[in-house]
Protein backbone atom coordinates (compact mmCIF):
# COMPACT_ATOMS: atom_id res chain seq x y z
CA UNK A 1 0.00 0.00 0.00
CA UNK A 2 1.18 3.46 -1.01
CA UNK A 3 0.08 6.00 1.59
CA UNK A 4 1.14 7.88 4.74
CA UNK A 5 3.04 4.91 6.13
CA UNK A 6 2.00 2.25 8.63
CA UNK A 7 1.91 1.78 12.38
CA UNK A 8 3.15 1.02 14.79
CA UNK A 9 0.21 -1.27 15.55
CA UNK A 10 0.10 -4.64 17.26
CA UNK A 11 -2.33 -6.01 14.65
CA UNK A 12 -0.14 -5.10 11.67
CA UNK A 13 2.95 -6.92 10.49
CA UNK A 14 4.92 -5.09 7.81
CA UNK A 15 7.11 -7.33 5.67
CA UNK A 16 8.86 -4.37 4.10
CA UNK A 17 8.55 -0.64 4.67
CA UNK A 18 10.05 2.18 2.63
CA UNK A 19 9.91 5.96 2.60
CA UNK A 20 10.16 7.14 -1.02
CA UNK A 21 10.08 10.90 -0.45
CA UNK A 22 13.85 11.18 -1.08
CA UNK A 23 13.93 13.97 1.54
CA UNK A 24 13.68 11.54 4.47
CA UNK A 25 15.36 8.29 5.42
CA UNK A 26 14.07 5.31 3.51
CA UNK A 27 13.61 3.56 6.86
CA UNK A 28 11.16 6.20 8.09
CA UNK A 29 7.90 4.55 7.09
CA UNK A 30 5.97 4.90 10.35
CA UNK A 31 2.63 6.64 10.08
CA UNK A 32 2.26 10.17 11.48
CA UNK A 33 -1.24 10.73 10.09
CA UNK A 34 -3.35 7.60 10.67
CA UNK A 35 -4.71 7.28 7.14
CA UNK A 36 -2.14 4.76 5.93
CA UNK A 37 -2.47 2.61 9.03
CA UNK A 38 -6.25 2.56 8.62
CA UNK A 39 -5.91 1.49 4.99
CA UNK A 40 -3.37 -1.18 5.92
CA UNK A 41 -5.61 -2.60 8.63
CA UNK A 42 -8.56 -2.96 6.28
CA UNK A 43 -6.36 -5.22 4.18
CA UNK A 44 -4.03 -6.92 6.61
CA UNK A 45 -5.11 -6.61 10.25
CA UNK A 46 -4.35 -9.84 12.13
CA UNK A 47 -6.76 -9.03 14.96
CA UNK A 48 -9.43 -11.56 15.86
CA UNK A 49 -13.08 -11.51 14.86
CA UNK A 50 -14.63 -8.62 12.98
CA UNK A 51 -11.43 -6.57 13.27
CA UNK A 52 -9.51 -8.99 11.06
CA UNK A 53 -8.50 -7.57 7.67
CA UNK A 54 -9.86 -8.78 4.36
CA UNK A 55 -6.60 -10.62 3.63
CA UNK A 56 -4.77 -10.96 6.94
CA UNK A 57 -2.26 -13.46 5.51
CA UNK A 58 -0.86 -11.05 2.90
CA UNK A 59 2.75 -9.92 2.86
CA UNK A 60 2.29 -6.21 3.52
CA UNK A 61 4.66 -3.75 1.87
CA UNK A 62 4.18 -0.25 3.29
CA UNK A 63 5.28 2.82 1.35
CA UNK A 64 5.30 6.26 2.91
CA UNK A 65 5.02 8.97 0.27
CA UNK A 66 4.36 12.01 2.48
CA UNK A 67 7.11 14.00 4.17
CA UNK A 68 6.55 14.82 7.82
CA UNK A 69 4.07 17.70 8.17
CA UNK A 70 3.37 17.91 4.42
CA UNK A 71 -0.24 17.14 3.34
CA UNK A 72 0.85 16.63 -0.28
CA UNK A 73 2.85 13.80 -1.81
CA UNK A 74 5.17 14.38 -4.74
CA UNK A 75 4.66 12.56 -8.02
CA UNK A 76 8.23 11.35 -7.62
CA UNK A 77 7.46 9.64 -4.29
CA UNK A 78 4.27 8.05 -5.62
CA UNK A 79 5.88 6.76 -8.81
CA UNK A 80 8.93 5.47 -6.94
CA UNK A 81 6.71 3.55 -4.53
CA UNK A 82 4.64 1.93 -7.29
CA UNK A 83 7.73 0.90 -9.23
CA UNK A 84 9.45 -0.49 -6.17
CA UNK A 85 6.37 -2.54 -5.29
CA UNK A 86 6.32 -4.01 -8.79
CA UNK A 87 10.04 -4.78 -8.66
CA UNK A 88 9.59 -6.44 -5.27
CA UNK A 89 7.05 -8.85 -6.77
CA UNK A 90 3.89 -7.39 -5.26
CA UNK A 91 0.71 -8.62 -6.92
CA UNK A 92 -1.46 -5.61 -6.02
CA UNK A 93 -0.78 -1.98 -5.14
CA UNK A 94 -3.40 -0.13 -3.10
CA UNK A 95 -3.61 3.56 -4.00
CA UNK A 96 -5.98 5.32 -1.60
CA UNK A 97 -4.81 8.64 -2.99
CA UNK A 98 -6.06 10.93 -5.71
CA UNK A 99 -5.85 14.18 -7.61
CA UNK A 100 -7.86 15.85 -10.35
CA UNK A 101 -4.68 16.47 -12.35
CA UNK A 102 -2.96 13.84 -14.48
CA UNK A 103 0.76 13.18 -14.04
CA UNK A 104 2.90 11.46 -16.65
CA UNK A 105 5.31 10.03 -14.09
CA UNK A 106 2.57 8.35 -12.07
CA UNK A 107 0.86 7.07 -15.22
CA UNK A 108 4.15 5.59 -16.37
CA UNK A 109 4.57 3.90 -12.97
CA UNK A 110 1.10 2.35 -13.17
CA UNK A 111 1.95 1.05 -16.65
CA UNK A 112 5.36 -0.14 -15.41
CA UNK A 113 3.64 -2.20 -12.71
CA UNK A 114 1.05 -3.57 -15.14
CA UNK A 115 3.81 -4.77 -17.47
CA UNK A 116 5.25 -6.73 -14.54
CA UNK A 117 2.05 -8.50 -13.50
CA UNK A 118 1.26 -6.04 -10.73
CA UNK A 119 -2.15 -4.31 -10.67
CA UNK A 120 -2.88 -0.91 -9.12
CA UNK A 121 -6.22 -0.59 -7.29
CA UNK A 122 -7.13 3.08 -6.85
CA UNK A 123 -9.75 5.22 -5.13
CA UNK A 124 -12.16 7.18 -7.32
CA UNK A 125 -12.02 10.20 -5.02
CA UNK A 126 -14.29 11.96 -2.53
CA UNK A 127 -15.65 15.01 -4.33
CA UNK A 128 -19.05 13.58 -5.27
CA UNK A 129 -18.40 14.41 -8.90
CA UNK A 130 -19.08 12.57 -12.15
CA UNK A 131 -15.45 11.86 -13.02
CA UNK A 132 -12.93 9.77 -11.11
CA UNK A 133 -9.63 11.15 -9.90
CA UNK A 134 -6.15 10.16 -11.02
CA UNK A 135 -4.50 7.68 -10.72
CA UNK A 136 -7.81 5.74 -10.77
CA UNK A 137 -8.58 7.28 -14.16
CA UNK A 138 -5.59 5.72 -15.87
CA UNK A 139 -6.42 2.89 -18.25
CA UNK A 140 -4.46 0.25 -16.37
CA UNK A 141 -5.71 1.14 -12.89
CA UNK A 142 -8.79 -0.44 -11.27
CA UNK A 143 -11.06 2.35 -9.99
CA UNK A 144 -13.09 1.68 -6.82
CA UNK A 145 -16.10 3.72 -5.68
CA UNK A 146 -17.66 3.68 -2.20
CA UNK A 147 -21.02 2.46 -0.97
CA UNK A 148 -22.62 2.39 2.45
CA UNK A 149 -25.20 0.22 4.16
CA UNK A 150 -28.03 2.11 5.82
CA UNK A 151 -27.85 1.88 9.59
CA UNK A 152 -24.61 -0.07 9.64
CA UNK A 153 -22.25 2.56 11.01
CA UNK A 154 -20.67 2.21 14.44
CA UNK A 155 -22.47 3.44 17.55
CA UNK A 156 -21.73 7.04 18.40
CA UNK A 157 -20.97 8.11 14.84
CA UNK A 158 -23.12 10.46 12.77
CA UNK A 159 -22.88 9.48 9.12
CA UNK A 160 -26.24 10.49 7.68
CA UNK A 161 -24.33 13.03 5.58
CA UNK A 162 -23.01 10.15 3.50
CA UNK A 163 -26.48 9.11 2.33
CA UNK A 164 -27.49 9.65 -1.28
CA UNK A 165 -30.64 9.03 -3.30
CA UNK A 166 -28.86 6.32 -5.30
CA UNK A 167 -29.94 3.08 -3.67
CA UNK A 168 -28.91 -0.48 -4.48
CA UNK A 169 -30.04 -3.88 -3.30
CA UNK A 170 -29.91 -4.98 0.32
CA UNK A 171 -26.75 -6.65 1.57
CA UNK A 172 -27.03 -8.59 4.81
CA UNK A 173 -30.51 -7.16 5.24
CA UNK A 174 -29.37 -3.53 4.97
CA UNK A 175 -30.08 -1.34 1.95
CA UNK A 176 -26.99 -0.25 0.06
CA UNK A 177 -26.40 3.23 -1.34
CA UNK A 178 -23.71 5.08 -3.23
CA UNK A 179 -21.86 7.23 -0.71
CA UNK A 180 -22.65 10.90 -1.33
CA UNK A 181 -18.96 11.78 -1.46
CA UNK A 182 -17.94 9.05 -3.92
CA UNK A 183 -16.80 10.12 -7.36
CA UNK A 184 -18.39 8.17 -10.18
CA UNK A 185 -18.05 7.81 -13.93
CA UNK A 186 -17.38 5.46 -16.80
CA UNK A 187 -13.99 4.43 -15.39
CA UNK A 188 -15.44 2.87 -12.22
CA UNK A 189 -14.65 -0.85 -12.19
CA UNK A 190 -15.74 -2.00 -8.72
CA UNK A 191 -17.36 -0.73 -5.57
CA UNK A 192 -16.92 -1.60 -1.89
CA UNK A 193 -18.08 -0.32 1.51
CA UNK A 194 -16.51 2.98 2.44
CA UNK A 195 -18.81 4.43 5.12
CA UNK A 196 -18.05 4.04 8.83
CA UNK A 197 -15.17 1.61 8.41
CA UNK A 198 -13.38 0.59 11.62
CA UNK A 199 -9.68 -0.19 11.30
CA UNK A 200 -6.23 0.29 12.78
CA UNK A 201 -4.63 3.67 13.38
CA UNK A 202 -1.15 4.31 14.77
CA UNK A 203 -0.14 3.60 18.37
CA UNK A 204 -2.17 0.36 18.37
CA UNK A 205 -5.49 2.19 18.41
CA UNK A 206 -8.65 1.74 16.34
CA UNK A 207 -10.64 4.41 14.54
CA UNK A 208 -13.57 5.04 12.21
CA UNK A 209 -13.04 6.59 8.78
CA UNK A 210 -15.14 7.04 5.65
CA UNK A 211 -14.06 7.53 2.06
CA UNK A 212 -13.19 5.83 -1.18
CA UNK A 213 -9.82 5.45 0.59
CA UNK A 214 -11.51 2.84 2.82
CA UNK A 215 -13.46 1.16 0.01
CA UNK A 216 -10.31 0.63 -2.05
CA UNK A 217 -8.43 -1.55 0.47
CA UNK A 218 -11.55 -3.67 0.92
CA UNK A 219 -11.50 -4.33 -2.82
CA UNK A 220 -7.73 -4.88 -2.71
CA UNK A 221 -7.98 -7.31 0.20
CA UNK A 222 -10.84 -9.26 -1.36
CA UNK A 223 -8.89 -9.57 -4.60
CA UNK A 224 -5.70 -10.57 -2.77
CA UNK A 225 -7.58 -13.38 -1.07
CA UNK A 226 -9.16 -14.53 -4.32
CA UNK A 227 -5.82 -14.40 -6.13
CA UNK A 228 -4.15 -16.51 -3.45
CA UNK A 229 -6.83 -19.17 -4.02
CA UNK A 230 -6.45 -19.07 -7.81
CA UNK A 231 -3.09 -20.63 -8.73
CA UNK A 232 -4.01 -20.71 -12.42
CA UNK A 233 -3.81 -16.91 -12.38
CA UNK A 234 -1.34 -16.32 -9.56
CA UNK A 235 1.30 -18.57 -11.12
CA UNK A 236 1.18 -16.96 -14.55
CA UNK A 237 4.43 -15.37 -15.78
CA UNK A 238 4.75 -11.84 -14.46
CA UNK A 239 3.71 -9.69 -17.36
CA UNK A 240 0.84 -7.70 -18.83
CA UNK A 241 -1.16 -10.85 -19.58
CA UNK A 242 -1.08 -11.75 -15.88
CA UNK A 243 -2.32 -8.30 -14.92
CA UNK A 244 -5.17 -8.58 -17.41
CA UNK A 245 -6.17 -11.97 -15.98
CA UNK A 246 -6.14 -10.60 -12.42
CA UNK A 247 -8.48 -7.78 -13.41
CA UNK A 248 -10.69 -10.16 -15.41
CA UNK A 249 -11.02 -12.39 -12.36
CA UNK A 250 -11.94 -9.45 -10.14
CA UNK A 251 -14.59 -8.16 -12.52
CA UNK A 252 -16.12 -11.59 -13.11
CA UNK A 253 -16.43 -12.18 -9.38
CA UNK A 254 -18.14 -8.82 -8.69
CA UNK A 255 -21.73 -8.86 -7.43
CA UNK A 256 -24.27 -6.65 -9.17
CA UNK A 257 -25.94 -4.54 -6.48
CA UNK A 258 -28.30 -2.80 -8.90
CA UNK A 259 -26.65 0.59 -9.07
CA UNK A 260 -25.78 2.19 -12.43
CA UNK A 261 -22.48 1.09 -13.95
CA UNK A 262 -21.02 4.56 -13.47
CA UNK A 263 -21.51 4.12 -9.72
CA UNK A 264 -20.70 0.44 -9.13
CA UNK A 265 -18.73 -0.62 -12.21
CA UNK A 266 -19.22 -4.37 -12.46
CA UNK A 267 -20.44 -4.42 -8.87
CA UNK A 268 -19.38 -5.15 -5.31
CA UNK A 269 -15.88 -6.60 -4.97
CA UNK A 270 -16.23 -10.28 -4.06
Amino acid sequence: MVDTGVGPHSALKVKRGLNTTAAESGRRFRDEDGHGSHVAGVIASAAAGWRRGEASAVELHAYRIFESGDPYASSFAIAAAIKDAANQGCDLVNLSIGDSMADDGIRDAVEFAWARGCVCIAATGNDGKGQVDYPARYTQAVAVSAIGLIGSWPAGTYLDWTLSASRGKALGGQESFLASFSNRGAKVALTAPGVGVVSTIFSSRWGVMSGTSMATPIATGVLARRLAASPAVKDLPRGAARSAEIVKMALQAAEDIHLPAGMQGKGLAR
